[in-house]
C-alpha cells in the first residue's frame, strides 16, 4: 500500500502537484466507490470518473518533467485502481449473463409445462 502524501508539504514545494495529487486522491475514491456499488450489484455512474481523469490528463500535461516522475507510483496505483474497476465490471457481466441464461431456461421450461398441459409429460 502506498504511503499517504503529505499535501501541505508537497504545497509548499509545488502548489501544483499538491492540486494533481488531490485529483489523485479523488479519482481513487470514485474507483473505489464504483467497485463498492459494483459488488452491490448495482451500477456505478462513472462519468464524473471520467471527466476527472480528462482533467487529471490535463493538468499532468502542464507538469514538469521531474515532477511527473515523482508521480509514477500514484499513476501505477490509478491502473491498478482502473484494472481492478475492469476485472470487477467482466465478474459482474459473467454473473450476469449467467442468471439471465438460468432465467431463459427457467422460462422456456415454464412454457413446454404450459403447452403440455401441466401434465409434466
Amino acid at each position: 500500500m502506498q504511503r499517504p502524501v503529505d499535501l501541505r508539504e508537497v504545497e509548499r514545494v509545488s502548489p501544483q502537484l499538491a492540486a494533481v495529487e488531490r485529483r489523485f486522491a479523488a479519482l481513487s475514491e470514485q474507483l473505489r466507490r464504483a467497485r463498492v456499488v459494483l459488488a452491490a450489484g448495482e451500477v456505478p455512474e462513472l462519468e464524473a470518473a471520467a471527466h476527472e481523469l480528462e482533467a487529471l490528463c490535463r493538468e499532468l500535461g502542464t507538469l514538469p518533467a521531474e515532477e511527473v516522475r515523482l508521480l509514477e507510483p500514484r499513476l501505477l496505483a490509478l491502473v491498478h485502481d482502473v484494472r481492478e474497476l475492469f476485472t470487477s465490471t467482466g465478474r459482474a457481466l459473467r454473473e450476469t449473463g449467467e442468471e439471465l441464461g438460468r432465467g431463459l431456461r427457467h422460462a422456456e421450461a415454464a412454457r413446454a409445462y404450459a403447452r403440455s398441459g401441466g401434465s409434466g409429460r
